[in-house]
């Protein structure tokens, strides 16, 4: 959108440099026929006076193409400074409505942190109360086979980690509760 906005700028700045240009050989054409009729004054000579009047004639025609194509370069202009307008309020708006998308995310970004700093308060709080071998086991394996590291083991005895079927010895260690058990296959900790 930007892009277009300055593309817009650029042909108004166009438009605006030729309609100069236009008017510009106009003053000098004028410029001509002031030479011209000032000859034509001076002139004796009926031949170069015929020829100073159709050069006068030629010029005053060139003048009107020439104001005709500067009132088209002006309509163009009209239109080409609507549509920078235009463009311009769409970036406008454009920027505002990414202010508060980055506004929204800053705030996310703080409530993300604080949520962060709450759950690592509560890990640690967690964490104190669990025996300092089984948690260092424990980081141990999560920096090894990532998260998850303890997994549920389902009704027909399939690993929640590889989705192996467990051992009938540890699948009866799991339902009894009582003890660390690993899955055979994985070596996540079953639940």
């Amino acid at each position: 959108i930007k892009q277009k906005a300055l593309d817009a700028k650029k042909e108004v700045a166009g438009l605006e440099k030729d309609i100069r240009d236009v008017e510009g050989t106009i003053e000098n054409k004028r410029s001509y026929i002031g030479k011209m009729k000032t000859l034509q004054s001076n002139t004796r000579k009926n031949e170069e006076y015929q020829k100073c009047i159709q050069e006068v004639e030629k010029t005053e025609a060139a003048i009107d193409e020439l104001e005709n194509a500067e009132l088209e370069l002006m309509e163009r202009l009209e239109t080409a400074k609507e549509s920078l307008a235009q463009k311009i309020f769409k970036v406008q708006d454009s920027q505002k409505e990414m202010e508060e998308i980055l506004a929204r995310f800053d705030r996310t970004a703080e409530t993300d942190k604080q949520l962060l700093d709450n759950l690592t308060a509560e890990r640690a709080d967690l964490a104190a109360a669990i025996p300092e071998d089984s948690l260092g086991e424990y980081e141990r394996m999560t920096k090894s086979k990532g998260v998850p590291v303890i997994v549920p083991m389902d009704e027909k005895g399939h690993c929640g980690g590889c989705h192996m079927v467990v051992t009938d010895n540890a699948r009866m260690k799991v339902l009894g509760g009582h003890e660390t058990v690993y899955c055979d296959n994985c070596h996540r900790i079953l639940h």
